[in-house]
């Protein structure tokens, strides 16, 4: 099994509420836990050890955990019968999802589904991104998700691997003759509704490159149900609105009259997955959608969170914090400045999401932060964060400040008022860094964290 997915023993519990991902389903034992738990544990392992990319290379994607979410699917798969836990683990196509889409629309979604020994079902989606049912584990008798779901047996699931090397081929720029010959056998695939979503993606991968000859022949042979297919796609879109300004309502009444945080980050998410809000951060050089970032990411440049808390500003010593916490400016890969004591895009409350304990601290948050993303080492800044809360503007401990909301705040250098926050692993840095766009977060402070992803990389 993969190096970077940890064996049962490697899995500790997260009791102490301190502790960033102290709700997550893991305060006792793995093997203790409900079957649903279990699988949403190996779920949330899967997904944030998953680099995403649109059109991974199949020969190497299960190897190297980079892909989509049928490369994610196949990981758990193989993950969850490497751990000995199931032994009827299959890979399924979701159909049109029932309350979200029109009749007949598809987009050719991989998702997992398990039975344990007391033969009950479930309905598993590792999907390394945002959306309806995202990341989710349901029983499937009452998901009620899918129209139907179409299974992929082996053969099925060889054809499948040599459509994706040609996308991946194509893409790259790799064209051969034996390219039309592969389509030539595989193509019946795409008369099948349940490979609509793949014969889209297949087009418009042909449909940008320079490969002409099969350009031409998928437009005779499949123009005309692509035709139809992209229009269906615009009219699922304005479908879809309605059943979104819903979930805008339902959020809106759960922000004014619950305190159940996860359950208004999980509808955020799917408004923000479903609308296809595409925002994008440069991050080395390339940009990356926030609704593909996960901590392996972090945990590949070795990356961690620098935040330049309010408090900094307020006393006017932002310029020096920052040069003593990062002396190097060019392991600086990007930065960008929040509000995290205000909501967020959606009306989310960011520091519900940024620590268990994190709102006694919305109005120390409450101004300017900037939130800097480094390739440094997280002792090495925790060391230098400590140091400034022990040595900087020590004088006026026990004094108030006027705030940038008009109060007066008392300065505690050692809590409310520390002036400076850093991470300590990838999983935090995955948090800390989206912290201003909690709608955005593929992992969360409610998943549990891969024990591996938490120690540096050697």
């Amino acid at each position: 099994m993969n190096r970077l997915l940890p064996i049962i023993d490697e899995m500790d519990t997260i009791v102490d509420s301190r502790c960033t991902f102290s709700e997550t389903p893991m305060v006792k034992n793995f093997l203790l836990l409900s079957e649903k738990d279990k699988l949403q544990v190996l779920a949330d392992l899967v997904r944030q050890t998953i680099l995403y990319s649109e059109t991974p290379n199949p020969d190497f994607e299960l190897k190297t955990l980079i892909g989509d979410d049928y490369t994610s699917s196949k990981v758990f798969i193989n993950y969850a019968k490497f751990l000995g836990l199931y032994n009827d683990v299959r890979l399924a196509i979701g159909g049109s999802r029932k309350g979200i889409d029109l009749d007949g629309y598809n987009t050719s979604h991989f998702v997992v589904v398990v039975r344990d020994l007391n033969n009950k079902e479930y309905l598993v989606d590792t999907t390394p991104d945002i959306g309806y049912s995202f990341g989710e584990v349901k029983r499937k008798e009452d998901s009620n998700i899918y129209t139907y779901l179409t299974y992929v047996d082996e053969e099925l699931d060889e054809i499948i691997y040599v459509i994706r090397k040609s996308m991946y081929e194509i893409s790259k720029g790799l064209y051969r003759q034996g390219h039309i010959e592969l389509y030539n056998c595989y193509k019946r695939l795409f008369d099948r509704e349940c490979f609509n979503g793949l014969l889209l993606k297949f087009y418009d991968i042909v449909d940008k490159s320079s490969f002409f000859q099969l350009k031409n022949i998928l437009k005779k042979e499949y123009g005309s149900k692509i035709k139809r297919l992209k229009e269906l796609n615009i009219m699922n879109q304005e479908h879809k609105k309605r059943i979104i300004n819903r979930w805008e309502e339902q959020l809106k009444f759960l922000l004014s009259h619950s305190k159940d945080n996860r359950a208004q980050q999980r509808i955020a998410q799917r408004i923000v997955g479903e609308r296809k809000n595409n925002l994008t951060l440069n991050i080395n050089g390339q940009n990356i959608k926030l609704n593909n970032i996960t901590p392996r990411l972090f945990w590949e440049l070795g990356c961690n969170v620098v935040l330049i808390k309010p408090s900094s500003f307020a006393v006017g010593v932002s310029a020096s914090v920052t040069e003593y916490m990062i002396p190097d400016r060019s392991k600086i890969i990007t930065s960008y400045d929040a509000n995290l004591g205000a909501p967020s895009e959606l009306g989310l409350k960011p520091m519900s999401y940024f620590h268990p304990h994190g709102m006694k601290y919305e109005q120390q948050m409450f101004g300017i932060s900037r939130i800097i993303l480094i390739q440094d080492n997280a002792k090495k800044l925790n060391d230098r964060k400590h140091f400034i809360r022990e040595n900087f503007v020590q004088k006026i401990a026990g004094h108030y400040v006027n705030w940038f909301d008009g109060s007066k705040m008392l300065w505690d250098p050692s809590l409310n008022t520390n002036m400076v926050h850093s991470t300590d692993d990838a999983n935090e840095t995955s948090i800390h860094f989206l912290a201003d766009y909690p709608e955005y977060q593929v992992f969360t402070r409610y998943n549990y964290p891969n024990p591996i992803l938490r120690k540096e990389k050697k």
